[in-house]
């Protein structure tokens, strides 16, 4: 007769059955791998990336707050105002700034789960940021369709996507979407 028993209660005992669940995949206790990641090395780099971004985020926003407040009023309308939207702008991203300002200084650091920073990641970033740049300075001389199609095939390639829907649909869509409903909807002119 052939009975079977469960795992580490058989005549191999616990130590082989616990060899085998490895084997299979099976968890271990916490903290028994050994391969939990240095709390105290990943604590101070996280944070001051953190508080860098929300430095930034503040600057920012306090910007978008003088500037707004700033932007001439031709006619008093009264209620909403040129100055109100980007002054809406400049103080939500001074609650969030100073939200996460208040989170990362009085909250524990915890593993993100996130892939670590990269340098090709970085180098991503800076050249959006120049795509974005020579849009906002493109835009004064060349058609806002024409900028737009352009930076949005740009980004495209910069991240990697290819074929024609990422390269010549989506772009066309999303910029006639945005013409439409600036220029011909609200009659803002682009």
């Amino acid at each position: 007769m052939n009975q079977r028993s469960a795992p580490g209660t058989g005549p191999e005992g616990p130590a082989v059955a616990g060899v085998v669940g490895r084997h299979l995949g099976a968890s271990e206790e916490p903290g028994a791998s050994g391969d939990a990641p240095d709390r105290q090395s990943m604590g101070p780099t996280r944070k001051v990336r953190e508080l860098t971004v929300a430095a930034v985020g503040l600057a920012g926003g306090l910007a978008l707050l003088v500037l707004g407040g700033n932007i001439e009023l031709r006619v008093n309308v009264g209620g909403i105002d040129p100055r109100w939207w980007p002054q809406v702008l400049g103080a939500s991203a001074v609650v969030l700034a100073v939200a996460l300002f208040a989170q990362t200084l009085t909250r524990p650091v915890r593993e993100s789960g996130n892939e670590p920073a990269s340098r090709a990641g970085a180098v991503r970033v800076v050249a959006s940021l120049a795509l974005v740049a020579g849009y906002v300075v493109a835009w004064q001389h060349v058609d806002f369709r024409i900028c737009t199609v352009a930076l949005l095939i740009a980004l495209a390639v910069l991240y990697g996507a290819r074929g024609i829907v990422a390269l010549v649909i989506y772009p066309v869509a999303v910029t006639g979407l945005i013409y439409v409903l600036f220029d011909v909807g609200l009659r803002v002119p682009l």
